[in-house]
């Protein structure tokens, strides 16, 4: 109900299905338009098909909702250029889209008439917590932007962790059949993301308190990672962002690169790696993270598939591609 007041959604609302169902923002774009009597729309199994922009035109999409990798593939259709009259809103989450895109996304629905929505979420809050108000987009691209309707937010000290409140949170974790007997046991969601308001009254975030990343819609934890490896012998250490996790990892002959992305389960593109002779250390004898902060450079390039199937399998390591797909 509260996505539905901010966005505006009614009766005659009617979105493409471009998320996954099992995906928390997928099923929150169902239950939003579900809710206030709109319908959702099979256009294709992807942004990128032919013929998804004609179906979505035909059938009558008013929104369309993406991931940040969602819109990085619209840019090589150029849909900025492309968007059909009865399109009015936009919106993106599952992670940091980039203040360029945000900003030129922003201008161009502004430009056909409708509204362009950068949203913050997480699984624990059904899905969304903040919005960038549309008309602000532009100047404030790097911004979560406010609280949802009904929710709030609380930043610890003038930059600190973030916290939110709402109807929305979650109940607590589950980790056996018995825990979903067990009531309420949260009030207020740590976000584990270091925030701060500008002057506007936005709130933008500044770094991350827990240690993990959102790629391509997919929450990555870096301990996880780090496990992964040392089962493997390779002492390590794993930082990152939503752009890119980055391993330190000390002296190996191992393809670290290759593991880590087996691990997280993603492609290749998205790890670094930095060797380094030992880990640094604090005094209590634990891994120095802020010293491990520093950027790394990208992953080196592969070198060129000698067939298209072959591309395909660097491309979607480590997911499995057959001649059949």
């Amino acid at each position: 109900e509260s996505i539905v007041t901010y966005l505006g959604l009614t009766a005659r609302d009617r979105a493409p299905q471009t998320l996954p169902f099992h995906y928390s923002y997928g099923l929150s774009v169902l239950h939003s338009h579900l809710v206030a009597g709109g319908s959702m729309a099979f256009c294709g199994s992807s942004v990128i098909e032919d013929g998804f922009i004609d179906t979505a035109e035909r059938l009558g999409c008013t929104g369309l909702s993406g991931v940040p990798f969602t819109f990085e593939l619209l840019e090589r259709i150029s849909l900025r250029e492309r968007m059909w009259p009865a399109l009015r809103y936009m919106t993106v989450a599952g992670g940091r889209l980039s203040p360029n895109l945000v900003s030129l996304y922003a201008e161009a629905m502004a430009q056909h008439g409708g509204a362009f929505f950068a949203m913050y979420g997480q699984t624990e809050a059904t899905a969304r917590m903040a919005y960038l108000p549309p008309a602000q987009a532009a100047a404030h691209p790097d911004c979560i932007g406010i609280a949802i309707p009904g929710g709030s937010f609380r930043i610890e000290g003038t930059e600190g962790e973030l916290f939110y409140s709402g109807p929305n949170v979650m109940m607590g974790y589950a980790t056996a059949r018995r825990d979903l007997s067990r009531g309420a046991e949260i009030g207020e969601l740590a976000t584990g993301d270091i925030a701060a308001m500008t002057e506007a009254g936005l709130i933008r975030l500044v770094g991350r308190a827990k240690r993990f990343s959102t790629i391509a819609g997919l929450r990555i934890g870096h301990e996880a990672i780090e496990w992964a490896l040392r089962a493997r012998g390779i002492t390590c250490a794993v930082t990152g962002n939503d752009e890119a996790i980055t391993v330190h990892a000390e002296a190996t002959e191992q393809d670290v690169i290759r593991h880590a992305a087996e691990a997280a389960a993603i492609p290749q593109r998205y790890v670094r790696l930095v060797r380094l002779e030992a880990l640094p250390r604090l005094a209590s004898g634990k891994v120095d993270y802020c010293a491990c902060a520093a950027p790394a450079a990208p992953a080196p390039s592969t070198p060129m598939a000698s067939s298209l199937l072959e591309e395909f399998r660097a491309t979607f390591y480590p997911r499995a591609v057959t001649e059949k797909d």
